[in-house]
Formats: structure tokens, C-alpha cells, sequence
């Protein structure tokens, strides 16, 4: 006859264990509620939109954003989800649409970078990266384009990035870096030591002083 009598330590840790799923389960239940709130519109359009920018919004500005969209004939996909919404469109094909929502609703891109003339970037042969935010990296771009100056650009904020050919195109790379007070560090930093040197030089600084002063 088989054993049917369950210490309490037993009983105690069957109750633990069922404790400890039922706490899984509800957790699982929960997250996947939370999955399910979230609605989309346009999702078909998303595998159709090829420069991704997300621009991340409440629900309420997201649904703003979309009917300005469809107005001005934008392809463009929705999700909402109370205040983590959003609205993915092409950040290239339709960058003033982009610029224009986000002046207008102070909303702010998740996600990946935006590039322009991508395919150029690996036929620009001796590679100059011109440092800067988005706002001057799209005017370089169009001052290049209107000097026919290849070039690739990159637009990710303080970390946009002009690409040009530094030697073919070194005249223009000056001009812009002047035009727009852009500041090479490295260069800087090679400016000021050759200076230095040049006043070790000239006996205007001497050697031990500027040992003491570093």
C-alpha cells in the first residue's frame, strides 16, 4: 500500500512551489497585457518605409502627426501605446515633413541614425568627416550639392557627420569649416604645440617653464 503521509516540511514546499508559479503565471499574464495594449495603425507600411526615423510622442500627439501625414500624402506607420507612442516615416524621402513635426509638436527621434547618399560614401576615395549637429550637416549637404561636391551625410543630432573628399575637395572643406566656425580638435591641439615649440624656439618661452606649467 503505498504511502500517503506527507511530513509538514513536504506540505509546506508544495505550497512554495505552487506559490512561486502562480506568481510566474500572473507576471506572464501581465507583460502580456501590456504587449497587447499597445495598437498600431498603417502596420502593413512599415516594411515599406526604407530610412526609418521613429519620432517619439504620446498617443494623443502620434494620432496629430499621423493625420498631418495622410494630408500631405506621407507613408507612414503608427504604434500607440500611451506615452511611449510613435510614428515611423522616411526619414530621408521626407526629412522637411520630419523637421516640420518636430518643430511643431517638440517631439524627439528614437532609433537609428538618418543617412543621405549612403551608396556614395565607399566612392569618396581620401574620406574628410566634417563633425557636427543635424541643423548644419543638412546646409553643408546643400551647399555641396549645389557646388557638385560628392558627398555622404549622416544626421544622429550633435553627432551628424559629413562625409566629402578630403583632398579633391579640400577647398570646400575649408570653406564650410570656416562658414560654420566648425572647430577641428586635433588640429587645434596641433596648432597650439607647434606654437609653443616655435616660441621655445625663439627664446620667448622657456623649455623648464613650460615643463612647470604642463
Amino acid at each position: 500500500m503505498e504511502n500517503t503521509n506527507y511530513s509538514h516540511k513536504e506540505i509546506e514546499t508544495n505550497k512554495s512551489n505552487i506559490l512561486e508559479e502562480t506568481i510566474m503565471n500572473n507576471q506572464n499574464n501581465a507583460q502580456q497585457a501590456q504587449e497587447n495594449t499597445a495598437k498600431f495603425f498603417n502596420k502593413h507600411s512599415y516594411g515599406k518605409i526604407e530610412n526609418k526615423v521613429f519620432l517619439a510622442c504620446t498617443a494623443k500627439t502620434a494620432y496629430a502627426i499621423g493625420q498631418k501625414a495622410k494630408e500631405q500624402g506621407v507613408v507612414f506607420s503608427s504604434k500607440f501605446d500611451g506615452d511611449k507612442s510613435s510614428v515611423v516615416v522616411d526619414g530621408k524621402k521626407d526629412k522637411a515633413f520630419v523637421d516640420a513635426v518636430k518643430k511643431e509638436f517638440k517631439v524627439h527621434i528614437d532609433g537609428e541614425p538618418t543617412f543621405y547618399n549612403r551608396k556614395a560614401y565607399k566612392d569618396i576615395e581620401n574620406k574628410a568627416f566634417i563633425n557636427t549637429d543635424a541643423k548644419t550637416a543638412y546646409a553643408i549637404g546643400q551647399k555641396a550639392q549645389e557646388q557638385g561636391v560628392v558627398f555622404s551625410a549622416k544626421f544622429d543630432g550633435d553627432k551628424s557627420t559629413v562625409t566629402v573628399d578630403g583632398k579633391k575637395d579640400k577647398a570646400f572643406v575649408d570653406a564650410v569649416k570656416k562658414e560654420f566656425n566648425i572647430i577641428d580638435k586635433l588640429n587645434e591641439i596641433a596648432d597650439v604645440a607647434d606654437k609653443i615649440e616655435d616660441a621655445i624656439d625663439n627664446g620667448v618661452l622657456d623649455k623648464s617653464e613650460q615643463s612647470q606649467e604642463r
